[in-house]
């Protein structure tokens, strides 16, 4: 939840690396220490028409740990986001409108509730779960993971809510629904185009936090990465980004890296293997830059030369060589951003810049 104007208190958090309530004192596990995690309603949310969107993970068993139980979601207006369990059959409800098939536990669901004066409705997902009432809505306090009380506390994790002054259409819902998937799909790992096998990424830093020293990593290896120097910045960022955030490296010491694990380590010798990013290099450059790197001795390196040209070289043995190199014909030093990416086999080395060929060796 974004800070804005006015009385409300907040929790550090960023799509993908939501943080998470306890289920009794509801204290969100920010630095900042919070009872509650309250956004006014004064001048924030409109009483005719708006939109409040955030996905939610549960991290307990509804039906086994709270049985027969409500558990307090979110509440604005006079009512409250519930999940709830009844004989076993766990569902969540919002004014008589209910979902039947809420997330299993660690899986996320992005619920979205609009209101105007024609309809008040709740998606779930892309989904329309249902739509009742009608006229404008008297906005409360908002609140996540409780009604205002300790009592019935929700047990979750929350990631990027959003509020609008507009009810969205469905359509709208759809977009904020896929265009938040990447991010919350840590469970699900989608097949990766360029691998032919469809084998799932060992690392992948999104870089959009926005704050701190940390580079979360969205698969599944958990492959954190330590930010050394370089600093967040709003410069915009590559459209498959869409946060408006990047991390800004000074081109002397600033580097983001991640100590040796099993998962990470690619062999050039025997590996095949794809590495890629995102850059955006200034107009002038007078000497190699790296882009991305892993070696000592043996590894590969992704580089900027001197005349602008993006190169991906391997080596083998206890000397950086590189013994094997392809290298673009094209200078993209001219402050606008592009996708470098290399694959390696067993008979070659290929690299694309924003998704076209442009060497192989």
């Amino acid at each position: 939840l974004e800070e804005k104007a006015y009385a409300t208190t907040y929790a550090d958090g960023t799509l993908g690396t939501g943080y998470s309530w306890s289920g009794t004192a509801n204290e969100s596990t920010s630095t900042r220490t919070r009872t509650d995690l309250v956004f006014s309603n004064t001048n924030n949310l409109d009483n005719t028409a708006g939109s409040i969107s955030f996905w939610f993970k549960p991290t307990h068993n509804w039906s086994v740990d709270y049985l027969n139980q409500s558990r307090y979601v979110a509440m604005f207006g006079p009512t409250s986001f519930l999940v709830s369990t009844s004989n076993g059959t766990v569902y969540i409800s919002y004014g008589g409108a209910h979902l039947h098939s809420i997330p299993n536990m660690n899986q996320w669901r992005l619920i979205t509730f609009t209101y105007n004066n024609d309809n008040r409705c709740i998606y779930s997902n892309s989904s329309l779960v249902g739509c009742f009432g009608s006229g404008g809505y008297t906005m409360t306090t908002f609140r996540l993971g409780n009604n205002g009380t300790d009592a019935n506390a929700a047990n979750a994790i929350y990631s990027d809510v959003k509020t609008y002054s507009i009810a969205l259409t469905a359509t709208e819902v759809a977009d904020l629904y896929y265009s938040g998937l990447g991010s919350h799909q840590q469970q699900i790992q989608p097949a990766e185009r360029f691998t032919g096998s469809g084998e799932p990424p060992v690392i992948n830093w999104k870089l959009t936090e926005g704050y701190g020293t940390t580079a979360y990593d969205s698969s599944i290896q958990q492959n954190n990465g330590t930010i050394n120097g370089a600093v967040w910045t709003q410069l915009a960022s590559p459209a498959a980004n869409g946060s408006g955030i990047s991390l800004s490296f000074d081109g002397t010491d600033d580097f983001v890296s991640r100590t040796y694990s099993s998962d990470t380590e690619l062999n050039p010798k025997t590996d095949d293997f794809t590495v890629g990013t995102w850059f955006r290099h200034g107009n002038t450059v007078s000497s190699i830059e790296y882009l991305v790197s892993r070696y000592s001795g043996a590894g590969y390196k992704m580089w900027m030369d001197s005349a602008g040209y993006i190169c991906f070289g391997i080596d083998d043995d206890s000397t950086w060589g590189p013994d094997d190199s392809a290298c673009t014909t094209t200078s993209y030093a001219d402050s606008s951003w592009h996708y470098a990416q290399a694959s390696k086999t067993s008979s070659s080395i290929t690299l694309y810049i924003d998704g076209v060929q442009k060497a192989q060796d």
